[in-house]
């Protein structure tokens, strides 16, 4: 005997159509005026009782017709085939899913009511692809483990430990030369420290860490200590030839979704990619430029299960004021998040990783911490949504207790996104000149990264180098 199945959405259908067909009937039962009791003699109660019955058929007859029981059905059949409609192609379409987060959508999933509720808000017609069974189960399986991974990475008083940046920093150390073994015994070093995963959640390897295999064991390694392999993507910068002298654009879109596969297949779980602007003398190309890029990886990623990280870096070199740096940052932030929609990426599975709004490195004035967090927040509350889970703050090219300063001063702040820190230890911290190349100088470099980051964390939490 062939077993029949009925689908959520088919169930409903016919519970609204029984529902609607049934009312004419409901009405006649319940909500015909009843007449009052009347005192009668005896000799006329006949009489009166005949004329009662058939007043009350008269009434029946005019208020449940034909035509009332035939409204009914069409409209049972039309509100079946609408939902039914809503339920299938729930996970067409951006706009719908847009126009949801952009109303609020929170830190949870994807919801089906918006779905059901929300027309499209571009007006636009879509024909509708008919997807099986098994795709819509790979989608909402891939969207939940999404989730767990951005959940897993933004804890309170954790951030995400960068150890990808020695591939292109060449010469860093007279003493040390930059080659492959070495920069593994460095990231085998540091991630070799003890209560490591009280202080981070995630570490972000490089690419060749997963393409060699004796590099691939820096992902069990960290894996073991409790942190989520996280992997750099993007390959450089090139300059961009239509703008202004001297400016760049990110490299790597070619071939991107064959090297996502094979990291998630290797063990990686999030993905960073970078993108550089500069303030002064800065073209309108080079944000639609870093814009597009960030959205497109990041979509790439989530269709290969890994959470995108989006790293946008406002360079400091110049004499700018925080004016003109918060006038960038907006504008790359705005660029950045209308891409994003356009490319369908799902906000909830996203990390931000954005430099702070800080004037230039030549500038003659400089910022205090309060300063710094009242215009980083002002421009993220202008332009990140709040589905958004969290932001990781880079600290590079300013000191640790001004970085770690400012990023206490904007947990101070009511916000609605996880605030956090991304610490690199080649650029920010000493690590890489303690370590010098010398097995014996592990257990300084450790010690030295466990005090920095114990420091970004009570930041995280609120508290600042000088309360602490």
């Amino acid at each position: 005997m062939k077993t029949v199945y009925f689908s959520r959405s088919t169930l409903l259908s016919l519970v609204l159509s029984l529902g609607l067909m049934m009312l004419p009937l409901l009405q006649r039962q319940f909500l015909l005026p009843k007449q009052r009791p009347r005192r009668v003699d005896a000799q006329n109660q006949p009489i009166l009782s005949d004329l009662i019955r058939k007043s009350h058929q008269q009434d029946a007859e005019q208020f449940v017709g034909p035509s009332s029981i035939t409204i009914s059905v069409i409209a049972g059949a039309s509100v079946a085939f609408i939902v039914q409609h809503s339920w299938r192609n729930r996970h067409l379409g951006s706009s719908w899913r847009s126009y949801a987060l952009r109303s609020g959508g929170g830190r949870s999933s994807k919801s089906i009511l918006p779905l059901l509720l929300l027309r499209r808000n571009d007006g636009s017609s879509q024909s509708v692809q008919k997807h099986d069974k098994d795709h819509i189960l790979e989608e909402l399986v891939n969207e939940h483990e999404l989730i767990t991974t951005t959940r897993g990475l933004c804890l309170p008083g954790k951030g995400l430990l960068a150890l990808d940046e020695l591939v292109e920093d060449d010469g860093l150390l007279p003493t040390v030369e930059n080659t492959m073994e070495n920069r593994v015994r460095f990231r085998e070093t540091l991630l070799d420290a003890a209560q490591l995963s009280r202080l981070f959640s995630g570490a972000i390897l490089t690419e060749e860490d997963f393409a060699d295999a004796r590099a691939r064991n820096l992902l069990k390694l960290a894996s073991e200590k409790g942190l989520i392999p996280g992997v750099r993507l993007d390959r450089g910068s090139a300059i961009l030839q239509a703008g202004e002298v001297g400016e760049t654009w990110t490299q790597g879109l070619d071939g991107l979704k064959a090297r996502t596969q094979k990291c998630f297949e290797y063990g990686a779980r999030f993905a960073k990619w970078r993108a550089a602007v500069r303030v002064p003398n800065h073209s309108q190309l080079a944000i639609s430029e870093a814009a597009h890029g960030l959205a497109h990886f990041a979509s790439i990623c989530q269709s290969s299960g890994l959470v995108p990280a989006l790293d946008i870096q406002i360079l400091s070199q110049g004499d700018h004021t925080i004016d003109e740096t918060l006038s960038v940052f907006e504008a790359i932030l705005g660029a950045t998040f209308r891409a994003l929609l356009d490319f369908d990426v799902m906000l909830e599975a996203l990390l931000l990783m954005p430099s702070f709004v800080l004037p230039g490195n030549k500038c003659a004035e400089q910022a205090i911490p309060k300063m710094v967090s009242a215009y980083t927040m002002a421009a993220l509350q202008r332009h990140v949504p709040p589905a958004v889970p969290a932001v990781f703050f880079r600290s590079e090219r300013v000191p640790e207790a001004t970085a770690s300063a400012d990023l206490a001063e904007m947990n101070k702040w009511l916000n609605p996104w996880e605030l956090s820190f991304a610490y690199a230890c080649v650029t920010d911290g000493l690590e890489w000149l303690i370590w010098d190349g010398k097995d014996e100088n592990a257990h300084i470099a450790q010690a030295k990264l466990l005090e920095v980051a114990s420091i970004e964390s009570f930041a995280q939490l609120g508290v600042s180098p000088s309360e602490d």
